[in-house]
């Protein structure tokens, strides 16, 4: 495990918008290989390719197990004390919330708060549709971006770290 995160157990969170390069970065990012990464994209894309449907068509029929699957995830490696990776958008602090009332006290609570000009999200978007299938309606994009509230610590937060695109 690397040294950085040897002495206690962590809970990362991820924040951002969709194409903001979360998890191109968490790919990247060699310090995080030890943790496990809980995502419903991951969930969603491994059911699509195991079912030969498109991502959208999984997330239309599979969205709810994959929250169950998400859930119960983040609940087994609370339960053995694994340091653990949220890659979602957690763009607000109600959604934080429900996640970090699972994560117990003893976790030490980061999140990596990742901002881009909006035209280079929409460029990384166009690009990941054609690349996956994958779309995020303008409309909904927008909506993330107008009412994306940056984390703090008073949420519970014990790092806030900010990538710049």
């Amino acid at each position: 495990m690397n040294k950085k995160w040897e002495t206690q157990s962590h809970a990362v969170f991820l924040v951002g918008p969709p194409g903001v390069g979360k998890t191109t970065w968490l790919n990247d990012n060699p310090s995080f290989v030890d943790f496990i990464v809980a995502s419903t994209d991951n969930i969603l894309e491994q059911y699509a390719d195991q079912h030969g449907i498109t991502y959208r068509q999984a997330f239309q029929q599979h969205m709810k197990e994959a929250e169950k699957q998400f859930k119960d995830q983040i609940c087994a490696c609370v339960e053995s004390n694994l340091n653990i990776i949220f890659d979602r958008t957690n763009m607000s602090v109600k959604s934080r919330a429900k996640l970090l009332n699972m994560v117990p006290n003893h976790y030490k609570k980061t999140a990596v708060v990742f901002l881009a000009p909006k035209h280079i999200i929409e460029q990384q978007l166009e690009k990941r549709e054609q690349e996956t299938g994958k779309h995020v309606p303008e409309a909904v994009l927008e909506t993330m971006l107008a009412n994306f509230e940056f984390p703090t610590t008073v949420e519970g937060f014990d790092h806030i770290m900010t990538i710049q695109k």
